[in-house]
């Protein structure tokens, strides 16, 4: 009898399926639904990028425009801000959500230290909701409009991303309490924006466009030390340019990315974005402008290929210039 109830015990835990293997079941089917997962993430974040796209390049007007970048900012913040600037004025030009009490008239960028020092360095800054700060002005708007209250005696923190078009900074976005996670989304927001505003002004100026057959040949480039300022800016603005095209394929198309680097071809898994990223770097700044590098392939090949150019594969057309 004892040994017909080991056997049956060992017939029966040989048929229990060893730990390693559902430990590792578990971790597959785990590892599945976080892939399904991102994926679904990834869509989600890239419709709603696109749809944001559409509505701003259709925007009736500023006011418009103005009122879709707060609304989409504001996605997962507590508040958005859009400042207009003009002379050296900030004015507010949307709000997301609505505030109770309307916001003070023109306000002198030099009072908002904070806010100036994103347009004079063309970059993020991250700052308190203070009067030193915002100036006392935006700061006591804030207060009244969105008071922080007992349960959070803190002064919120914001940052101040600069929008650029028409060759200046010609607006500001005031995400507030945003994360340090959550700057690459803004930032591209901001940059997207400034884009649309860019396009609208080209496309209303298109009756003016030199064909390209009148072009000179291009004149030998210049050192950076010799060019004039104005075309240092240019030279600035599109590298940005190249920096948030390639930020948005890696940021949204990541698996395309990792699987182009094992596979050593980059350029036939991300194939129809990098020729988008290349058609849009041709149209606003090869064309237009005082010669330039190709720095959309400079920024492809240093962030996407980490600066190894044979991961490009070759069906990769190489540099526009």
């Amino acid at each position: 009898m004892k040994t017909n109830l080991r056997r049956h015990s060992m017939s029966t835990f040989s048929c229990t399926p060893r730990l390693d293997e559902l430990v590792s079941s578990i971790f597959a089917e785990a590892a599945s639904r976080l892939r399904a997962a991102a994926e679904s993430y990834v869509r989600q974040e890239t419709e709603a990028l696109h749809q944001t796209a559409r509505r701003l390049r259709f925007a009736e007007d500023h006011s418009v425009w103005a009122a879709t970048l707060a609304e989409a900012a504001a996605a997962r913040l507590p508040r958005a801000v859009v400042f207009a600037l003009e002379n050296r004025e900030l004015r507010v030009a949307a709000v997301h959500p609505a505030p109770p009490a309307p916001p003070p008239a023109a306000i002198p960028l030099a009072s908002a230290p904070a806010l100036a020092e994103a347009v004079t360095s063309a970059e993020p800054v991250a700052a308190l909701r203070i009067p030193s700060e915002l100036g006392p002005a935006l700061a006591a708007w804030f207060e009244s409009a969105f008071p922080n209250g007992a349960t959070a005696p803190a002064p919120a923190r914001f940052t101040a991303f600069p929008i650029e078009a028409y060759g200046r900074i010609a607006a500001l976005l005031y995400a507030e309490d945003s994360l340090p996670a959550d700057a690459g989304r803004l930032e591209l927001l901001a940059d997207l924006a400034g884009a649309m505003l860019d396009r609208r002004a080209a496309r209303a100026n298109g009756n003016n466009l030199v064909s390209l057959t009148t072009l000179p040949p291009p004149p030998p480039r210049q050192a950076w030390e010799d060019l004039p300022p104005e075309t240092k800016k240019i030279h600035l603005k599109a590298q940005r340019a190249a920096r948030v095209l390639v930020a948005t394929i890696r940021l949204y198309h990541e698996p395309l990315v990792e699987s182009g680097r094992s596979q050593k071809d980059l350029y036939r898994c991300l194939q129809t974005q990098i020729d988008a990223a290349r058609d849009e770097y041709r149209t606003q700044y090869l064309t237009a402008s005082p010669p330039l590098p190709d720095y959309l392939h400079l920024e492809l090949l240093r962030t996407l290929a980490n600066d190894d150019e044979s991961l490009f594969g070759p069906a990769y057309p190489g540099p526009l210039v």
